[in-house]
């Protein structure tokens, strides 16, 4: 039997949880036996928004949401060994992979690897490598062994802003793993169907703990205000709690704020009511996908990339400082001048689940052949924080 273990998100909407449950559901078709553990608690009463990983739940481990340097060697000792309960016995000889996808599971998932002599692949589902709460830089050399054996799952540029400061690839160097999602299909929705027409329906799709959205909704707000003869409807699919206070302050005549929540799968109807999205990442390029014109954000400028498949080929990061441009200018172009029509489209459809995982069998194919693992020692060198060890207890306690 061959054994896959993701140790990834699985409450909430976005990306991860979708590429999640897509590479599952392929898994389990091709006759691997998968385990989920996330980050929640194996008691949680929280329901998944995609139905098909409620059953990960029970193997769930709150520990992994903290850097294991940060935890006394003995939590992290007995931890390991949990998990090792909740996958199974494997036999000797059978093919196993561990993937992970952020500084702690990185960091969990080498160790988890090392005990049950699997493959550990790394995956940059990161936007950004050094936020609050983000340990690269503090492990870099760790990624970079990682990187230096072929086990990381990355595309260009991505990989570079991983290693900002310390090494730099080149595109050459990489074989680009986009990840599948599979959110956009042909179901009703309701909220979807009763949509009417402005003048202008501007659709934001994403998470709103997301760093440019402040940006966006002042870009709105001020091309409103530019436009005052326009009815616009600004549609948000995704939850509001973070920037409310932000969206409330929008005091214009002429907007209507229409709160769609959580929706998956996306509705294919959603595109045939909106005239622009705006997005990022894989919301943004299955969008285009869909032949919506999409304002790309950019996670490092936080502002605007420009048009996708017009301007730019990224829905992450700018490519250039000639892309940069405010919420506002680049909702101007796309709206009111139309500067795309007269503009190549260029564009690269989204790889399949098929695509993407053949990607992967061809990374793993060229990764080094002798499974050998990061100097533990090195990796576990840190100092304890007491507030975070409390912190994945509480968690557990309460059942979140």
């Amino acid at each position: 039997m061959k054994h896959y273990i993701l140790m990834q998100l699985i409450h909430g909407s976005g990306g991860v949880q979708c590429y999640v449950a897509a590479k599952v559901k392929w898994l389990e078709s091709h006759g691997w036996h998968v385990v989920v553990i996330s980050s929640c608690s194996p008691k949680s009463k929280r329901a998944c928004l995609l139905g098909t990983l409620n059953r990960f739940i029970p193997y769930g481990n709150v520990f992994t949401s903290v850097h294991p340097h940060e935890l006394p060697i003995c939590v992290v000792k007995r931890q390991l060994q949990k998990m090792i309960g909740t996958i199974g016995f494997i036999e000797e000889g059978e093919e196993v992979i561990v993937e992970t996808w952020d500084s702690s599971t990185a960091m969990w998932g080498e160790l988890l690897a090392k005990r049950i002599r699997a493959r550990h692949l790394f995956w940059t589902a990161n936007e950004r490598y050094r936020s609050p709460g983000q340990r690269y830089e503090e492990k870099i050399e760790f990624y970079k062994y990682k990187m230096d054996r072929g086990e990381i799952l990355t595309c260009y540029p991505l990989i570079n802003y991983l290693f900002e400061g310390y090494y730099k690839y080149k595109e050459s160097d990489v074989l680009n793993f986009y990840i599948t999602e599979d959110p956009i299909q042909d179901v009703y929705c309701a909220s979807v169907d009763t949509l009417t027409k402005a003048d202008w329906n501007i659709c934001y799709i994403g998470r709103d703990v997301k760093p440019y959205v402040p940006n966006i909704i002042k870009g709105i707000e001020m091309f409103a205000k530019n436009h005052e003869d326009k009815h616009i409807q600004f549609i948000i699919v995704g939850k509001v709690s973070t920037r409310r206070k932000l969206l409330n302050s929008i005091k214009c005549p002429n907007v209507s704020i229409i709160e769609l929540g959580d929706l998956y799968p996306l509705p294919r109807q959603l595109y045939q009511k909106v005239d622009v999205v705006i997005a990022g990442s894989g919301s943004a390029r299955h969008s285009v996908d869909e032949g919506a014109i999409v304002i790309s954000t950019d996670t490092k400028t936080l502002q605007s990339n420009g048009i996708l498949g017009y301007d730019t080929q990224s829905s992450i990061y700018a490519e250039g400082k000639e892309n940069e441009m405010t919420f506002e200018s680049a909702l101007e172009r796309a709206l009111v001048l139309q500067e795309w029509k007269n503009q190549d489209f260029i564009w690269e459809k989204t790889p399949g689940i098929d695509d993407s995982m053949a990607i992967q069998d061809i990374i793993v194919a060229h990764a080094t052949k002798e499974l050998n693992y990061y100097d533990e020692n090195k990796l576990l060198l840190g100092k304890i924080k007491i507030k975070a060890l409390l912190r994945a207890i509480i968690k557990n306690v309460i059942r979140k």
